[in-house]
């Protein structure tokens, strides 16, 4: 039996989500691993200076660099941006890997019968789910990196729609 426009319909949409979501969690990696650099530079540069200003006289910006050393470390401690990031890009690496599994399985869509598309689209969408069913819990949520991936992919999907 031919594939339903059901199961076509729902490949094609998976397709979508996937790229939206590893666009979305390669964007988040960038920006925690930027916000964790900003935040050991600021660490290191304010404990430095507090060093090199106790090896001379007292000035009175001491006290301040100190505290924006301590806050930038407990911060840097607390947030686990690198770590963070570290996660964000794996997530983005293996959603990458299962939307290159659906753009192979929508090349192929028509040469499929209903139930072998069935079974492939649902195993994909079951491991799409376990790769990110932790990262609410695990990774910040930020709308308007939402809102630029979602963005980027509808642009690059209403080109595939309108070149094919």
């Amino acid at each position: 039996m031919k594939a339903s426009d059901e199961t076509v319909r729902r490949v094609w949409e998976d397709r979508i989500e996937t790229d939206r979501m590893c666009r979305y969690y390669g964007h988040l990696a960038q920006r925690l691993d930027g916000l964790g650099d900003v935040l050991q530079i600021a660490s290191v540069g304010a404990a430095a200076g507090a060093f090199v200003s106790l090896l001379s006289q007292f000035p009175a910006w001491v006290p301040t660099a100190a505290a924006v050393a301590t806050v930038a470390g407990i911060a840097v401690t607390v947030r686990r941006y690198p770590e963070k990031a570290a996660r964000s890009a794996e997530i983005c690496r293996q959603l990458g890997q299962v939307h290159l599994e659906l753009e192979h399985l929508w090349n192929g869509v028509w040469a499929k019968d209903d139930a072998e598309l069935v079974s492939a689209w649902e195993a994909l969408s079951e491991r799409q789910r376990s790769i990110v069913e932790r990262a609410p819990r695990e990774l910040p949520l930020s709308r308007s990196l939402a809102r630029r991936a979602q963005m980027e992919a509808d642009r690059y999907w209403a080109e595939q729609r309108t070149t094919a």
